[in-house]
Order: C-alpha cells, then sequence, then structure tokens
C-alpha cells in the first residue's frame, strides 16, 4: 500500500472531521445570542439547532453507501461544500427558519465526515491497524469539538457569532478544493480508476436487518453518545454558567475538558481492547464511570480543579462510543463496511435529534418565566431536573454493554 499517499488523503478528510465537529459544537458558546437575537426560548432554540442531527442521521446510511458506490473523492468534496454552504445561511439567518435551514444543511454536509475518516482508514491502511485509525477519528472529532467551544467562545467575542461563522464557512470552501483535487481510493496499484465490487442496495440491506448485533451495538452507542451530544455539545455551557457563576467562555473551556478527555480516551480505549482481547469490558465499565461523574457534575458542587477533572473523566468515560466502531468492525465483512459503519453513526446522531430538544422541553416545563435582557431565564434546579437524562442514559449504556453485546475477543470476521 502507498502508505505516504494514504496518510495525506486521510489528512484532508481528518481535516473535513475537525471542520465539521467544530461547527457542530460551536452553537454551545451562541445559546444566549440566538435566543436574544431571535427573541426565543431554550425549546425552540433547542429544535432549531437540533434540525442538524435530523439531516446528518438522515444521510449516514446514503452516505455510506455514496462511499461505496461514487467514491471517496467526489463524495468528500460534494459533502464539504454542503457543510460549508449551510455554515453561510446561519451567519447570515434573520429568522429561526433560516438558522433551522442553515443548520438541517450543515448536517446534512457533515454526515459523511466521520464515516468517511473511517472508510478512507480501512482502505488505505491495513485490518489490524483499524483499532489506531478509530481512535484517531476519534481524536480528531473531539479536537474539532474544543475548537468550537473555547477558542469559538473567544472568536465570537473578538468578531461576533456572524462574523465567526462566515470565517468558518470560508474555511469549508477551502476544504472543498483539497478534498476535490487529491483524494481518491485506495486501488491496489497506483492507477487512478478505482475497480469496485458492485453490490445490489437490497443485498447490502439484507445484511444490514438481518444482523441483530449490529442494531445492539448501535443502541449502545446512541445511548452513550447521547449525554455527550446532550451536554458537551449545546447545555454544558449555560448550566456551567448557571451552576458556577462563570463566564461564557470559562464555561466553554471547561466543556472542552469532556471533548478532551473522549478525544484522549478514545485510542485508549482501543488499546486497551485490543490488549485483554475484549470488546464488553471497556463497553460497559466506561459506561459505569459516565453514570458517576455525570451524577456529580450535576448535583456535587466542587472547586474549578475537580470540576475539570470530573469532565475530563466524564469525556473519557464515553470513548465506547468509537470503540462501538470497533466491534462494528469485528462483525462485519469488508464488502458491508461503509453501509453498516453509516447506519452505527446514524443511531449516535439520532441521539442529538432526540435528546437537545428533549432537554429544551424539561427546561420549558419547569422555566418560572423570568426573562432579563430578552433572554429566558432558567434556575440550577431546572438545569439538573432537565439533565438527568445524562447518567439515566449512561446507565442504560452499561446494561447493553454487559448483557447484550456478544463478545468478539476483538476477532474480525473474513472479509
Amino acid at each position: 500500500m502507498n502508505y505516504k499517499y494514504g496518510l495525506w488523503v486521510c489528512a484532508i478528510a481528518g481535516l473535513f472531521l475537525v471542520f465539521e465537529f467544530t461547527l457542530q459544537v460551536s452553537p454551545s458558546v451562541m445559546t444566549q445570542f440566538f435566543m436574544k437575537e431571535f427573541e426565543v426560548d431554550a425549546l425552540v432554540i433547542g429544535t432549531a439547532l437540533s434540525a442538524y442531527y435530523y439531516s446528518y442521521s438522515s444521510m449516514q446510511l446514503i452516505g455510506g453507501y455514496c462511499f461505496d458506490h461514487f467514491g471517496s473523492k467526489r463524495t468528500l468534496a460534494v459533502a464539504i461544500f454542503v457543510c460549508a454552504l449551510g455554515t453561510t445561511f446561519i451567519a447570515t439567518a434573520h429568522s429561526v427558519w433560516l438558522l433551522s435551514v442553515g443548520r438541517f444543511l450543515t448536517g446534512l454536509g457533515s454526515a459523511c465526515a466521520y464515516v468517511g475518516l473511517l472508510f478512507l482508514g480501512r482502505q488505505w491502511f491495513a485490518a489490524k491497524y483499524f483499532f489506531i485509525v478509530v481512535g484517531v477519528t476519534q481524536f480528531l472529532g473531539c479536537a474539532g469539538a474544543v475548537l468550537g467551544q473555547g477558542p469559538a467562545a473567544l472568536l465570537v467575542n473578538a468578531f461576533g457569532w456572524r462574523g465567526t461563522l462566515v470565517g468558518l464557512s470560508i474555511v469549508g470552501y477551502l476544504l472543498t478544493l483539497l478534498a476535490y483535487f487529491f483524494v481518491r481510493d485506495y486501488t491496489g496499484a497506483d492507477t487512478k480508476k478505482t475497480v469496485k465490487e458492485k453490490i445490489p442496495t437490497s443485498v447490502r440491506l439484507k445484511f444490514i436487518f438481518s444482523e441483530a448485533q449490529i442494531w445492539i451495538v448501535g443502541a449502545y452507542a446512541f445511548f452513550i453518545f447521547l449525554p455527550i451530544v446532550c451536554f458537551a455539545a449545546l447545555w454544558g455551557v449555560p448550566f456551567l454558567q448557571k451552576f458556577y457563576q462563570m463566564s461564557t467562555a470559562m464555561a466553554a473551556l471547561a466543556c472542552s475538558m469532556v471533548w478532551i478527555g473522549m478525544g484522549l480516551g478514545s485510542p485508549l480505549a482501543g488499546w486497551i481492547s485490543e490488549r485483554i482481547a475484549s470488546r464488553n469490558i471497556p463497553l460497559w465499565g466506561g459506561a459505569v464511570l459516565g453514570v458517576v461523574t455525570t451524577l456529580l457534575i450535576l448535583f456535587v458542587p466542587m472547586s474549578l480543579f475537580w470540576l475539570l477533572v470530573m469532565l475530563f473523566l466524564f469525556g473519557a468515560a464515553t470513548a465506547g462510543q468509537s470503540l462501538s466502531f470497533n466491534v462494528i468492525n469485528d462483525i462485519t465483512p469488508h464488502r458491508f463496511l461503509g453501509a453498516t459503519m453509516g447506519l452505527n453513526n446514524l443511531l449516535i446522531v439520532i441521539s442529538g435529534a432526540i435528546a437537545q430538544p428533549l432537554v429544551g422541553i424539561f427546561l420549558r416545563y419547569g422555566w418560572d418565566h423570568s426573562i432579563l435582557e430578552g433572554v429566558p431565564q432558567y434556575s440550577i434546579q431546572n438545569y439538573q431536573h432537565a439533565l438527568l437524562i445524562l447518567p439515566i442514559s449512561c446507565a442504560i449504556a452499561a446494561l447493553i454493554g454487559k448483557f447484550a453485546i456478544v463478545e468478539t475477543r476483538c476477532l474480525s470476521r473474513a472479509c
């Protein structure tokens, strides 16, 4: 294999992943600005921003199919362009409806980022290194999420939320050009035309629906990722502002520890899994840690140091989300991998489409209708009750990881 060119191709896909996660998470530092700008409450903003996850999730199987059928070059270039276009819509939005349209387009393009890097990593590198590909993929995603919080908050303070998003859209258009001119699939030889095995869509769907373990692993990934997309991607910043009386920038920096924990914990979980030849132990063990840390974060006041530690451990506890892709790789023949990874990522991101507006509903239900400078004010108790969904979701993931997922011992099915 031409590993050097493969690294270049995967680097471009990796930059897209960083870009996508930055866009996915950056609204967490803009929620107060959105509510004030459009004169709406948490439920309306949560629903509008969750449009990202509706398109993202609906595109997962289609995105996986596009990589299998059309190749990486065209799929990535179009996806990045649509993602950047959606960001432009958000930056120029003057109504909640246009904000939703922009988020929908951004999610539509972003749908190919995570699966794309995994797909290219599997193509260009030997199967025995796949756990490293998964870990690096998750790390890059988390790096993008970190950029979407602390640094994004500083940019918003300096240039406003519109100026920040305009800058991000320009980055997206530049990445589109990189993908179009330099990305190609591995062919087994130094040629420019990829010979693909043509597998009917009906055969792919039959495989997906006949494999119960694929859905069980996806259910685990759904519940272990839900706390991340709910807390770190949106509601964590306003909660920390209220509970600890932090500024937006400081709360965003603190929330970044969740992504750092996840970014470092994901490759570590993969390494531990390979070392002990077990998928299940890291899966359910991490989920149990998630229950403990989320309860402490929500209900136990602590010093800034210990808060940062707990947020870091909370992120590390959700590393099972990336490990779920290793399990999918274990149980899926190579010819179906794009579709099954797309399904797994679909079930992961559906959690955002459900959880973000659900927390908004809970907040509205307990709200006393107090408003300050046009922004609805929610109490600490409102946030605590609404965010109980975090430990509950981790507990469900722990049960699935312990009792429902069949142990593969890190052995991959023949291609």
